[in-house]
Parts: C-alpha cells; structure tokens; sequence
C-alpha cells in the first residue's frame, strides 16, 4: 500500500510511535490517579510511614512520566504530521504543473486551491487528530482492562463492555461523519470559488452593479458551509 493509495487515517511508522508514547503518557495518568488515590485513602489511616514508600515513588514517577511522554507524543506526532504535509504537497505540485494551465479540464482555480491547500491540511490532521488518539486509547485502555481482569475479574468484564460500547458508538459517530464530508468538501469549494470572483472582479461588479448581488452569492455560500459545518458536529458530538 502505498502514500497515495493508502487511507488518510492509515497509521505511518513515526504515527505508531506516537501512538506509543501517548498511549504510556495516557496510561502513567491513569496510574497516577489509582496510585495517588490509594495514598490518600492509606495515609489518612495513619500507618507507619514505610508502608507508604512505595506509593509515594510511584506517584512521583507516574506524575513526571505523564507529562514528558505527552510531550514527547506531540514532538513525534507533529513532526511526522508536518512531514507528510510536506511530501504530499510537494507530490500534489509536481502533478500539477505539466497540467497547469490547458490540461485542468473544467476545474476552477478555486477548486484546485482548496485541494492544495484545505483538504492536504484535512488529510495530514487526520493522523494527528484521529490516528494518534485512537492508538493512545486503545494502547491504555487494553493495559487498564488487562490488569483490572487480573486483579478483579467481574469488574474487568464490565470495563471490557464498556470499552466495546464506547468502540460501536465511535465508530457510529465516525460514519454519520463521513455521511457529510462531500458536502463540506463542495460547500469549502463553493465558498473559496464565490470569495475569488469576488475579490479578483470587484470593479467589475461595482460597474454593472452587481456587487449587492455577489455579497448575496457570498453570503449564501457561507450559509451553506455552515449548515453541513453543523451536521458535521452532531456526528462528532454523538462520540
């Protein structure tokens, strides 16, 4: 599978490791508030102050890991995250110049910027917005359903039940989602299309008079964008 072929969520090596490491960071915050938790209940039973050593190494261990491992995710994530960005435009550029000007068919200038420029954005985010998460949850959540069974398990099966309805209702959101992508991505294009007419021929349309009418034109767009923007939210607001 290659760069081109390959979904836009498809995990690279650098998106792995950062998944790893927020997966740990993740999982030492979650240990930080089981350990820190305990200590509190134990110490406020006033037991010889040995007894404690051990949570109170582990609380500062867990409490220094969690924060330079989700800094260490994002260095890794977004470095690879600017990476790509860099090589599928340079990979777009290099497809469009022997097209550039005659062989671009009826596509509109603001059509092919807003490929270039919004849905290459959209298409690297997804690895930093989606891809790192999800193996960051899925890496610390696996971990704290696998010890939770090995110390209990009764309320480990109710973890991993709970885990699989959060997994189904995500995956719900996701595709309600996706129902609406192609209208976001026609409403994103109309708008830029609408925006470059008007800003390109604005003495024009104040000449004939048609510049009440472009703002119309402008504002509709806009009206549109923003009603697919919001059947979009009610897909991510479901997860």
């Amino acid at each position: 599978m290659t760069a081109r072929t390959r979904p836009v969520w498809w995990p690279t090596t650098s998106t792995l490791r950062g998944g790893l490491l927020g997966g740990i960071a993740t999982a030492s915050g979650m240990a930080l508030t089981a350990t820190s938790g305990w200590l509190i209940v134990r110490a406020a039973e006033r037991p010889v102050i040995l007894t404690l050593l051990t949570a109170i190494v582990m609380v500062r261990a867990f409490g220094m890991a969690r924060p330079v491992f989700r800094y260490w995710e994002r260095l890794v994530s977004h470095d690879a995250a600017l990476r790509l960005l860099a090589e599928r435009r340079t990979a777009a550029y290099e497809a469009l110049i022997p097209l550039t000007p005659a062989r671009l068919g009826r596509r509109r200038r603001s059509d092919v910027l807003t490929g270039v420029v919004d849905d290459l954005t959209d298409a690297v985010d997804a690895q930093v917005r989606v891809t790192v998460p999800v193996i960051s949850t899925a890496l610390a959540g696996g971990l704290a359903i696998a010890l939770t069974m090995a110390l209990a398990l009764p309320v480990g099966l109710v973890m991993l039940a709970l885990g699989v309805a959060v997994t189904l209702v995500s995956a719900l959101a996701a595709a309600l989602e996706s129902r609406s992508l192609p209208d976001l991505l026609t409403a994103r294009a109309e708008v830029n299309r609408v925006s470059e007419l008007v800003a390109s021929q604005s003495g024009e349309l104040r000449a004939v008079g048609g510049w009440a009418t472009a703002i119309t034109w402008l504002d509709g767009a806009h009206a549109t964008l923003a009603r697919t923007t919001r059947r979009i939210s009610a897909g991510r607001s479901l997860a």
